[in-house]
C-alpha cells in the first residue's frame, strides 16, 4: 500500500493540471499579501491592521480575491482530479499497477493520494500567505476591518452565530490555521467526490469535460438547495471563508455527506473497474 501511495502522489504532482492550478491558487494568495502590503504602506501605525487581519481568508483587501478563488473552487478539483483514472488508462499504467498489487490496494491507494495532493494544493499558498503576514505585519494592529478603536478591538466586534469567533478574538494565530485547515480538508474531501464521479465517466466520450461539469454541478446544485431551504450552514462553501455563520456541528455534517458520497461511488466504482 504504501509503495502505491508514493507512486500514486507522484503521479499527482506531476499532472500539469496540478501544477497550473497550484500556480493559481498561490498567486491568489500572494497577491492577496501584495494588496495589504500596498494598502499599509506609507500609513500611520494607527491605520495598520493585525497580522491575523491580513490572512487571506480574512484579508479586507483581498475579499474580492477569495470571492472568485471559491467561484473556481469545484473547477480548479475537477480539472486535477475527475479524469485522474483515465489519464493512467490511456497512459497503460493502471494495468501494470493493478496488476503488481490488485485492483483494490490500487485504487484506493490513489484515492488517499488524491486526498492529499488536493489538501496540499490549497493548504500550502495559504500557510505561505499566512507566514509572511505575521511576518511584515503586527502581531497587535490599531485598525480592524470592523473600524474599531483600539481599546475595543476585539471586543465588541464578537459574533457567537459565526463557526469559532471566540476563538478569533482569543488567538489569532489559532483561528487562522484552523481555517487553513477546514480549507485544505473541504478541497481533499471534494476532490475524492471528483475521484469518485471519475469511475461513472471513464469510457465516455469527452470524460473530462463531462466529469468537471459533473463536479461544478453537483457543488452548485447542493448549495443551492441548502439556500432554498434557508440552511446555508450545511454547504461546503459556508466553510471557505472566516466569520460565516456555521458551527463545528454542521461542518461535520458537510464533511460525512460528502465522504459518504465519495466513498460509495468508489466501492461501486472498484467493483465494476476493468482495467
Amino acid at each position: 500500500m504504501y509503495q502505491f501511495l508514493k507512486i500514486e502522489l507522484k503521479n499527482c504532482i506531476n499532472k500539469i493540471e496540478f501544477k497550473i492550478v497550484f500556480a493559481i491558487v498561490f498567486a491568489f494568495c500572494m497577491t492577496g499579501f501584495l494588496l495589504e502590503i500596498a494598502s499599509d504602506y506609507g500609513q500611520s501605525y494607527q491605520f495598520v491592521r493585525s497580522a491575523g487581519e491580513c490572512v487571506f481568508l480574512q484579508s479586507a483587501e483581498a475579499e474580492f480575491l477569495l470571492k472568485n478563488l471559491n467561484l473556481l473552487f469545484p473547477i480548479f478539483i475537477g480539472l486535477i482530479y475527475a479524469g485522474s483514472l483515465l489519464d493512467e488508462k490511456r497512459m497503460h499504467i493502471a494495468g501494470n499497477l493493478v496488476v503488481r498489487g490488485g485492483k483494490r490496494i490500487y485504487l484506493w491507494a490513489k484515492a488517499v493520494a488524491v486526498f492529499i495532493s488536493a489538501f496540499a494544493v490549497f493548504a500550502v499558498p495559504l500557510l505561505a500567505n499566512f507566514v509572511l503576514c505575521y511576518l511584515f505585519f503586527p502581531l497587535e494592529g490599531s485598525d480592524s476591518m470592523w473600524l474599531e478603536p483600539a481599546y475595543l478591538i476585539g471586543v465588541s466586534a464578537y459574533f457567537p452565530q459565526c463557526m469559532l469567533d471566540f476563538l478569533r478574538i482569543q488567538s489569532s494565530v489559532l483561528y487562522n490555521l484552523t481555517y487553513i485547515f477546514i480549507y485544505a480538508l473541504c478541497s481533499g474531501v471534494l476532490a475524492l467526490l471528483a475521484y469518485g464521479m471519475g469511475f461513472l465517466f471513464q469510457n465516455k466520450k469527452l470524460a473530462k469535460m463531462k466529469m468537471v461539469c459533473a463536479i461544478t454541478f453537483f457543488f452548485l446544485g447542493v448549495r443551492f438547495m441548502f439556500l432554498f431551504l434557508q440552511l446555508p450552514q450545511y454547504t461546503m462553501e459556508n466553510y471557505l471563508a472566516t466569520v460565516q455563520e456555521g458551527s463545528v456541528p454542521a461542518l461535520f455534517v458537510v464533511i460525512i455527506y460528502h465522504m459518504v458520497i465519495a466513498v460509495v461511488l468508489i466501492q461501486k466504482g472498484i467493483r465494476k473497474y476493468d482495467d
